[in-house]
């Protein structure tokens, strides 16, 4: 085997240790239970949404994005998990709404601007123009975008989560105020508040 060989045989190798390291699968745990517990608070915002009702489909659902990087993610247990928040007969519901949930691109965005969309749910770390077209979009729709991946809520998100001693819900206040939706006041009593 020639020296370079031997080199790249190596370095593959020594990569897929670290990619299967106890660090790597600590990392993908975390960005799990952030997804989970943001999910729960991603209900809880969009429960907490005053116009909420003035947001469903001509056939009365709460029309729900979840957003992939890329179409290849799949996302499926993500909307799973979020129909299946709630007891009984509130699985599935907010405010005896039903949900409607699809899982789509920032790309394929541009496809539903007429849609009546109630929130959007960034399930992938974005890119920063997919992350910038998802805001645009729930500006222009007066949608809830929530993501659960640091640094998202001061990059324009208007709603994430704050881990701290307790796990609160973040909020870009301006970002709100620019896709005009008002929240429950006890909602932001106790959020964590991001200023521009």
């Amino acid at each position: 085997m020639s020296r370079s060989l031997n080199i790249k045989v190596f370095l593959v190798f020594t990569l897929l240790v670290i990619i299967q390291s106890p660090v790597a699968v600590a990392y993908n745990e975390t960005i799990e239970r952030r997804i989970s517990i943001g999910l729960r608070l991603f209900r809880t915002l969009l429960a907490a949404d005053n116009n909420l009702e003035k947001k469903t489909t001509p056939d009365n659902q709460l029309k729900l994005l979840i957003i992939s990087a890329e179409p290849s993610n799949d996302n499926q247990h993500i909307a799973d998990e979020l129909l299946n928040i709630g007891r009984g007969a509130k699985k599935g519901k907010i405010h005896s709404i039903p949900l409607n949930i699809s899982i789509i691109t920032a790309a394929q965005l541009s496809d539903l601007h007429d849609s009546k969309v109630a929130g959007i749910y960034i399930a992938d770390k974005l890119s920063e123009q997919q992350l910038q077209t998802v805001i645009n979009f729930g500006v222009t729709h007066h949608a809830i975008v929530y993501s659960p991946f640091e640094g998202d809520v001061q990059n324009g998100v208007p709603a994430g989560l704050a881990v701290g001693v307790r796990v609160l819900p973040f909020i870009n206040i301006n970002s709100l105020e620019k896709s005009q939706i008002t929240i429950k006041a006890l909602i932001l009593k106790v959020a964590k508040i991001h200023e521009d």
